[in-house]
């Protein structure tokens, strides 16, 4: 019995070890390097380091500034990342690594004790490395696209916990639980919490559809005002998380028309990509798979008579609506965790049908298959990890990142022309960078206005005004606070080509508008200062 446990903790370890060893980049510079490359932290500005970087200079996101990720996972991140040695892209990488580690080190746990297989688990936590990190929708690095990272879901491993106990021992408390784990997670990212109360919404009233599980529910009135509890617990603790890390600020009524413009959106279709995508990008196996991971979780919910599949079945379909309303393969890569714990499932049920020895033998060559697809997978091959299979020379990527991160000229000139207590209001593709090295506060509330594109090349690539709510407001922004100055990018002035008008219309007005009411003042490498029109 000694030995046996023995074993169990040096499997552990090596489990630890290998998931380290297979996402932790010693070099940040080779991961920022290839996102600044290829994204030139479009991704990162827009999730995390605007709307952190916000937040650390004092200011409340979805109050002063758009935060399109969530609150409380960019508010943990920064604050982390400070802790670390200061707010900037290298110490908020090494977080979202950190918190991939113990996200799957949770995960292992979770499928080894709910199985009660110690192979099956070691199985599920390198597919879901491979599945979530290691594919085609997140190429050529992960760390690319911040929000396809398991930090996005940080919390769900502990609610399914809860749920799971719940299935079990059919005690009120771990409802309890769930619901404080839920409202947590609505304040950590409201998208990826509000999957998780559907789901557990749906527990519920399928615990009171079946008489045999009603009973421990209750059926007096005092007991459905406890059932009543449990589903409304999750709202109040997402309040007053919000509360604790905003202020009296998620009192306003404006407050949560911000937080929930990205449902509107979403449920508007305007941020929709066809699901043909896929097929236009040559995907094939990922388009085939779209169709086929619901059809997994209905059939799962339909055969199995195990209660906890009826809330990870309900929490897998809800994330994949993310994949539906916009079919990339990032967005399906991303929302696979519920799918690796249904196909857990079915295997952990198929084992225990085997003999003794054909168990053993089965559940190690899931294991060893499945570390050995990730470690032959050629994004992990490529992946600057401590491995470092291949390699392959990084200099001329970090040269690049390098480069384009210097803005000495242009952080100075805003430093000295808007006081440090003031925002400072810059549209440019590197607005991030320059505010972090000015030391100044974003001015715009959609900002950035401008997606990020390489400062060596013309035009852009897109923008955050791309509705009539948002132009209306980011021009009543400058007509009501009246910046003194407002530093552009040189290449985003003069005239634009037609399709340029037509498709990024928002932006242009602005544009526009500032030309109206505002003259050139100064020059730096990138910005020039326009001063306000007496």
């Amino acid at each position: 019995m000694q030995d046996k446990k023995r074993i169990q903790w040096f499997i552990d370890g090596a489990v630890v070890l290998l998931l380290v060893a297979c996402i932790w980049v010693p070099d940040a510079d080779k991961a920022l390097g290839r996102a600044c490359v290829w994204t030139q932290f479009q991704h990162w500005d827009d999730a995390i380091m605007l709307p952190g970087w916000a937040y650390t200079q004092g200011q409340s996101l979805n109050g002063d500034i758009f935060s399109l990720w969530g609150m409380g996972a960019v508010i943990i991140i920064s604050r982390f990342a400070q802790i670390l040695g200061g707010f900037d892209y290298t110490h908020v990488l090494q977080v979202l690594m950190l918190m991939a580690i113990l996200y799957y080190l949770s995960l292992y746990v979770f499928v080894r004790i709910w199985s009660e297989n110690i192979l099956l688990a070691i199985f599920a936590v390198a597919l879901a490395v491979k599945i979530q990190l290691f594919n085609s929708g997140v190429s050529p690095l992960v760390w690319n696209f911040p929000q396809d990272t398991p930090a996005r879901h940080f919390l769900d491993i502990p609610v399914l916990w809860c749920l799971w106990q719940h299935s079990r021992r059919m005690q009120g408390k771990y409802l309890v639980w769930a619901g404080i784990g839920i409202g947590v997670a609505l304040a950590w990212v409201l998208s990826t919490g509000l999957c998780l109360l559907v789901a557990f919404w749906g527990y519920l009233i399928f615990l009171l559809m079946i008489k045999e599980y009603r009973s421990h529910l209750g059926s007096g009135f005092k007991d459905f005002r406890r059932i009543f509890f449990y589903g409304l617990s999750p709202l109040f603790i997402m309040l007053l998380v919000l509360f604790l890390l905003q202020g009296p600020i998620v009192f306003h009524l404006e407050f949560w028309k911000n937080v929930f413009e990205p449902i509107r959106l979403f449920l508007q279709g305007g941020t929709t990509v066809s699901i043909y995508a896929c097929l236009f990008d040559r995907h094939f196996f990922a388009f085939i798979a779209g169709f086929v991971i619901p059809v997994i979780y209905v059939w799962t919910l339909i055969v199995s008579k195990d209660k906890f599949i009826v809330p990870l079945c309900i929490y897998g379909l809800a994330m994949y609506t993310h994949y539906l309303a916009s079919a990339t393969t990032d967005h399906y890569y991303a929302t696979c965790i519920p799918l690796v714990l249904v196909v857990s499932f079915w295997l952990s049920r198929l084992i225990q049908k085997l003999k003794q020895p054909n168990t053993l033998r089965i559940s190690l060559c899931l294991a060893l298959g499945a570390w050995g697809a990730l470690f032959t997978n050629i994004f992990f091959v490529y992946y600057p990890n401590i491995f470092d299979i291949i390699r392959m020379d990084w200099k001329p990527e970090i040269s690049f990142y390098q480069a384009q991160s210097r803005f000495d000229q242009d952080a100075s000139m805003i430093a000295h022309l808007t006081p440090q207590t003031q925002e400072a209001a810059v549209i440019s593709s590197f607005e991030t960078q320059m505010l972090m090295q000015a030391k100044r506060k974003p001015f715009f509330y959609y900002a950035p206005l401008v997606i990020a594109h390489r400062l060596d090349e013309s035009g852009f690539t897109g923008t955050s005004v791309f509705t009539q709510e948002r132009l209306t407001k980011t021009l009543n922004q400058i007509d009501k606070q009246a910046p003194e100055y407002i530093f552009i990018e040189k290449r985003l002035l003069g005239q634009w080509p037609k399709e340029y008008v037509q498709r990024y219309a928002g932006i242009v007005l602005v544009l526009q508008y500032i030309v109206q009411h505002y003259t050139p003042q100064e020059q730096g490498m990138y910005l020039i200062a326009m001063q306000r029109k007496v």
